[in-house]
Order: C-alpha cells, then structure tokens, then sequence
C-alpha cells in the first residue's frame, strides 16, 4: 500500500486571492443564478469552519486515498467511517448546500462526498463524467489531491461541464482546488440527488 507524502506548496495570500476568486468564476458555469452571490460572498476573505468533522481530523492525501487504512468501497476503514458520519450530517439539500458554499470546507471532505454521490450514481446505473477519476483516485493512481484535482478539472472541461479560467494553473493553491472540488459537486448534481 502506497504511503504518499502530502505537498504543503502555498502561494502569496494575494495570489491565492485571486485564484479563488478565478475558481469560483468556474462554480458559476456550473450552479444555479441565485447561488453565485452566495459563492462569491464566501471567497476568500470569509473563513466559517463548516467541516462535519473535528478540527483535529486530518484530510491530507497520505491519511484518506494514500492510505491502506482509508479502504474506500469497503464496510470498515477510515472512509466507511467518514462516509457514516458525512451522510448523516447533510441529509437535506439545505445542509448539502451550506457545505458547498463554505469556503472552509477541506478538499478531502468534499472529494469524499463526491465519491459518495458517484458511488450512488454508479449504483444506480448511471456514472458520471467524473466516475473515472474516482475509479482512479480509489484505485491509488495519484499521488496527492493536486493531481486528482488537475484531473477533475481536465475531465470536466473535456466533457465542457467546466469552462476555461486562467490562474488555475496547477492547482497548487488549496483554495483553486476547493472551487474544482465544488464544481465537480455541482456538475454531478450533489446538492439536490445528495450521496
């Protein structure tokens, strides 16, 4: 089982400003009319701690998709764990939505209710334009949450569910990789079919 350290690359707090406010153009290709305010109103100067978990639990990719204790498809590990818990926490549209607005929420907490709702949407027989790279993401072929994103973001833009917004560039920037995260939420129609 691969054990992948985590990079903690971070750009200057005015870069990482302007990234946000770039990403969130893309959550705008993918929302509804009357969300975008509320997404902007949530950027980058508001910081509302809206995890579902203690703030002591860690979502680095070395603890959850590079761990042989995240065991994601199965009935025990840390992912069936987080999933139970994720689940009961946002059980109604109103609190699915929240969650995707906060500014706050960590990357890995949103890329696990992603796996939920494509999980649900595979069982039901119908994938999603993101359901290869969760296959991939499960499967251990990235290293870190930066190249999960980057793949997110190509697979999306690909199947044109995300329009092109320069400043995205890597990914580096936790805040850019927030805004792909909730993208793929939306596209996959995570607020209203929940997970």
């Amino acid at each position: 089982c691969p054990a992948f350290m985590p990079s903690d690359r971070r750009a200057p707090a005015s870069s990482r400003a302007l990234s946000t406010l770039a990403a969130y153009a893309v959550v705008a290709s993918c929302t509804p009319a009357s969300t975008h305010g509320s997404l902007l109103a949530h950027g980058a100067g508001s910081r509302v701690a809206m995890s579902t978990f203690a703030s002591g639990v860690s979502w680095s990719w070395a603890d959850t998709w590079g761990s042989c204790e995240w065991s994601w498809g199965y009935a025990v590990g840390t992912a069936h764990d987080r999933a139970m818990k994720l689940r009961s926490a946002l059980r109604q549209p109103v609190q699915r939505a929240a969650w995707l607005q906060n500014a706050s929420t960590p990357v890995g907490e949103l890329l696990l209710g992603l796996a939920l709702s494509d999980q649900r949407a595979q069982n039901s027989g119908t994938p999603t334009v993101v359901s290869p790279v969760l296959g991939a993401m499960a499967s251990g072929r990235f290293a870190d949450e930066q190249g999960a994103c980057e793949s997110l973001l190509a697979h999306m833009k690909a199947a044109g569910k995300a329009a092109p917004v320069e400043g995205l560039g890597a990914l580096t920037d936790e805040d850019a990789r927030r805004a792909v995260a909730v993208v793929a939420l939306e596209c996959v129609q995570f607020e209203t079919r929940g997970m």
